[in-house]
């Protein structure tokens, strides 16, 4: 009674152990592959790194038209040298010991205006003169000084046009970013179905060589009873062969399948504690053709892409033909 009991507790200790290792055992599940893992690939992570600069850069374009604040200064300026200076009495020149310190220091506060095109400042500034020779300073003050300028011609129509086409832009790389990471999902969708097709060849494989196994057993008897042949004996052993050959080959597909889905997520976990899981395919049993056809020309990034260029091309025009007429600043200074 008591080795039974031992051998109970072995049995119990053994099956507690392959529960465990199925436990441990990672599934790779084509929810996982599409909807998780594909978006965290290294490819995903360079279209989202091209969609990053993209919105960067027109976060940049959109903090322009804020005010900016800029303060100057320049503590020491010094400056000792000969000058040569005419003498407003007789004429004669003659060379005059220059020796000075100038100091200043200036806030300008800048404000685009979108709709004109112009720019609209504030600045304010001090500068101090240092006289060493004759122990003399000299103090020069801006408190206040407003200023607005803008060009004579094409402000307003340059102004629309790049922001029609930064919204553009904007709008496209969003687009591009969708339809890129769709297209991941789909390499990500062929390569996890090419590997579950093998899986499934490897598994069938397997229950092949377990039947022919058991069919060269039966022929080895039938055999040696007289009841087949030899050539009948050949047939079950060579389609054995066959069943192992397949199943190496799929074997080997199937690692190398992997391989490529794993390269393909950039995964870094180990293949051998992996298991492809049965995906539950749920597929609509019907597609509408035209709500198709209109989601892929509302979403298409090629025709707004076309249109950007476009934008470009016709601003690009305009200023060249700004740059062969009479153009200048205009600018008003109040102080």
């Amino acid at each position: 009674m008591r080795k039974i009991v031992i051998n109970n507790v072995g049995l119990v200790f053994v099956l507690l152990f392959v529960v465990t290792g199925l436990k441990a055992q990672s599934q790779v599940t084509l929810e996982k592959v599409v909807n998780e893992w594909s978006f965290h690939s290294p490819s995903a992570e360079k279209i989202r790194l091209a969609y990053d600069n993209i919105a960067l850069a027109h976060e940049n374009y959109l903090k322009g038209f804020l005010p900016s604040i800029a303060f100057n200064i320049n503590p020491v300026s010094f400056n000792h040298s000969l000058r040569l200076m005419q003498s407003p009495t007789d004429g004669s020149y003659s060379y005059v010991n220059d020796y000075s310190n100038t100091s200043n220091a200036g806030l300008s506060i800048q404000q685009k205006v979108g709709i004109t095109g112009g720019v609209f400042s504030v600045n304010s500034n001090l500068s101090v003169l240092t006289e060493f020779s004759t122990r003399r300073n000299s103090f020069n003050a801006t408190p206040l000084s407003l200023s607005y300028s803008q060009q004579l011609l094409g402000g307003y129509y340059l102004y629309k046009k790049l922001k029609k086409i930064e919204q553009t832009k904007t709008l496209n790389a969003a687009r591009q970013y969708c339809s890129d990471m769709a297209d991941i999902q789909i390499k990500a969708l062929n390569a996890f179905l090419n590997l579950f097709m093998a899986d499934i060849t490897r598994k069938l494989a397997m229950r092949n060589i377990a039947i022919s196994d058991t069919l060269l057993m039966a022929g080895k008897a039938l055999l040696n009873n007289g009841h087949f042949t030899e050539y009948e004996f050949k047939q079950v052993e060579l389609q054995a062969n066959n069943n192992r050959y397949v199943y190496e080959t799929s074997q080997k597909d199937y690692q190398l399948l992997f391989r490529e889905l794993w390269a393909l997520l950039g995964k870094k976990e180990p293949l051998d504690s992996l298991d492809v899981v049965v995906p539950d395919f749920s597929l609509p049993l019907t597609i509408d053709y035209e709500a198709v056809v209109k989601y892929a020309q509302k979403n298409n990034p090629f025709a707004l892409s076309q249109e950007a260029r476009r934008l470009e091309a016709e601003q690009t025009l305009y200023s060249a033909k700004l740059a062969n007429r009479f153009n200048g600043i205009s600018a008003l200074v109040m102080g």
